[in-house]
C-alpha cells in the first residue's frame, strides 16, 4: 500500500515484483496492490505486465 503524495506513483518495480509472486504461487489467483495514490502511466502498454492484464491485474482508474 502506498500513501498519497504528489508524484508518488506505485512503482513498475513494485508491480512486476507482485507479478513474480504471483507467477511462482500456483494456487494463487489475483493479487492485490492498494494505493491512495497513483498507478504509472503507460502500466498498460508494459510487455512484462500486459499478459496478466486484466485476469490477474485490473488496471482501474476509477
Amino acid at each position: 500500500m502506498k500513501a498519497y503524495k504528489p508524484r508518488n506513483e506505485v512503482s513498475y518495480d513494485d508491480i512486476r515484483a507482485l507479478l513474480g509472486v504471483l507467477s511462482g504461487e500456483q494456487n494463487a489467483s489475483k493479487g492485490i496492490l492498494t494505493t491512495t495514490s497513483d498507478f504509472p502511466p503507460r502500466l498498460i502498454s508494459d510487455p512484462f505486465i500486459t499478459p496478466f492484464l486484466p485476469t490477474r491485474l485490473l488496471d482501474d482508474p476509477a
